[in-house]
């Protein structure tokens, strides 16, 4: 048997449990894209994942990890979409009247999870 990534051996139940706290753990944290991605590549390199699924999956991160070219190929198309839909929700005048209040930082500490009540 050859195997050419350094944990490609490991039992399958520690891989999954393994993966699952990793990629549970980015997201509570609230992890970067970048750092997603980098965890992403790691365990691939790592579990040996063989050349053809690489192929895919590094222009797919290097589009979603370029703010510019994200914007072209993916935002753009997907705001033009959901506008021709009528699927993004209308602002309610009371919504509207918070927004051009400008001022919002009790509850965006509040709802951050991250309160500064010193402040």
């Amino acid at each position: 048997m050859s195997t050419y990534g350094l944990l490609a051996d490991t039992p399958s139940l520690i891989t999954t449990v393994g993966l699952l706290l990793l990629f549970a753990s980015l997201a509570h944290l609230g992890a970067r894209l970048w750092l997603w991605t980098s965890c992403l590549a790691t365990c691939m390199w790592l579990f040996g994942t063989p050349v053809w699924t690489w192929i895919p999956v590094l222009p797919a991160l290097v589009v979603l990890n370029l703010r510019p070219l994200r914007r072209v190929l993916i935002s753009s198309h997907v705001r033009r979409f959901l506008v021709k839909k009528k699927l993004l929700p209308v602002i309610s005048a009371t919504e509207r009247t918070a927004i051009e209040a400008g001022n919002v930082w009790v509850d965006k500490e509040l709802f951050s999870g991250k309160s500064d009540f010193g402040r």
